[in-house]
C-alpha cells in the first residue's frame, strides 16, 4: 500500500506548500506522480526515472520545492507517456484526498467571511505568493469571470500547467463553500481533448475549450456563499503578520500608519 508523505511546513508563512496559484510545488508532488504513474498505468520505476524524472534532482529535505517549471516538464512527459491527456487532473484529483498546507492567499481565503472575500483576498495578497501566474475578478451585472493567466514568455507546458492550475483552485473554491460554488462555464485557451469524459468528470459539462482565456464565468449570487468552517482569527494572525512583515501594499501602511497615529491621539 501507498504509504504518502505529509509535509507539513516549518514555519506558517515560511514554509507554505502546494497551495492555490503559488509557482513552485512541495517535493511531495513527485510521490504523488509515482504513485500514479506505477498503480494507474503500470510504469516501472527505471522507466520513471529515465524517462519522465531525468533532468530532476530529488532531494530528500520534506520541506524542499520544485518550480512550476519542473513540473511542467514532468507533467508533460507523463501525458506523453501514459498517453493521458488529463494527466493533471489525475494529479490533483489525488491529492483531494490528504490534507495540504496553503499559501497566504488560499488561507486567507479559506478563512472569509463569503467567497466575494475569499476571492478578493486572493486577488489583492497573490503577489505574496506567485510570479508569472496572475488571477483576476471582474464583477458584471450578473455573473463573475475569473480568470487565471500565466506569462507567456516562460518555458512552461501551458496545457498541462493551466489545467493543473485551474482544477487546484476548482477543487479550492468547491471545497471552501461546501461544494455549493457551481461555474455556468469552464474556459480553457488550449485545443479540446479528443477525450473529453474525463474532463466533463471533473468540471462539470459547461466545458469551452479554444477560449480566449483560462478561468471560470459562475453566477453573481455566488458571491454571497458561506465560507465553509472559517475561522476569522486567522485571518487576522495573518494580517498582523503582513502587517509587521511588511509585506502589504505602500497605500495599506500608509493608511495603517494613520491609523495608528488617529488612535493615539
Amino acid at each position: 500500500m501507498h504509504k504518502r508523505k505529509i509535509y507539513l511546513p516549518l514555519e506558517m508563512f515560511d514554509g507554505y506548500s502546494i497551495g492555490l496559484f503559488m509557482n513552485w510545488v512541495n517535493a511531495s508532488v513527485l510521490d504523488d506522480i509515482k504513485y500514479i504513474l506505477t498503480n494507474n498505468f503500470c510504469i516501472d520505476s527505471q522507466t520513471i526515472q529515465d524517462k519522465i524524472f531525468k533532468d530532476i534532482v530529488e532531494e530528500e529535505s520534506a520541506d524542499s520545492r520544485y518550480s512550476l517549471q519542473e513540473l511542467s516538464k514532468i507533467l508533460r512527459l507523463c501525458a506523453h507517456y501514459t498517453n493521458c491527456d488529463h494527466f493533471a487532473l489525475l494529479l490533483v484529483g489525488y491529492q483531494k484526498k490528504f490534507a495540504e498546507s496553503l499559501c497566504v492567499s488560499a488561507l486567507l481565503g479559506q478563512h472569509s467571511n463569503n467567497l466575494e472575500e475569499a476571492l478578493t483576498q486572493a486577488v489583492k495578497h497573490q503577489q505574496l505568493d506567485v510570479k508569472g501566474i496572475s488571477l483576476t475578478m471582474n464583477i458584471e451585472s450578473r455573473y463573475v469571470h475569473l480568470i487565471m493567466s500565466i506569462d507567456e514568455n516562460s518555458d512552461l507546458c501551458m496545457r498541462q500547467i493551466y489545467a493543473f492550475k485551474m482544477a487546484k483552485a476548482f477543487t479550492f473554491l468547491s471545497k471552501i463553500t461546501a461544494q455549493q460554488w457551481k461555474p455556468t462555464q469552464v474556459h480553457f485557451s488550449f485545443r479540446r481533448p479528443e477525450k473529453i469524459s474525463s474532463w466533463r468528470d471533473f468540471f462539470g459539462k459547461n466545458l469551452y475549450f479554444d477560449s480566449e482565456y483560462n478561468g471560470f464565468i459562475f453566477d453573481k449570487e455566488q458571491l454571497h456563499l458561506d465560507i465553509n468552517h472559517k475561522n476569522p482569527q486567522i485571518c487576522s494572525i495573518i494580517d498582523n503578520y503582513l502587517k509587521l512583515s511588511g509585506q502589504i501594499p505602500l497605500n495599506n501602511k500608509i493608511e495603517q500608519i494613520k491609523s495608528i497615529i488617529r488612535s493615539s491621539c
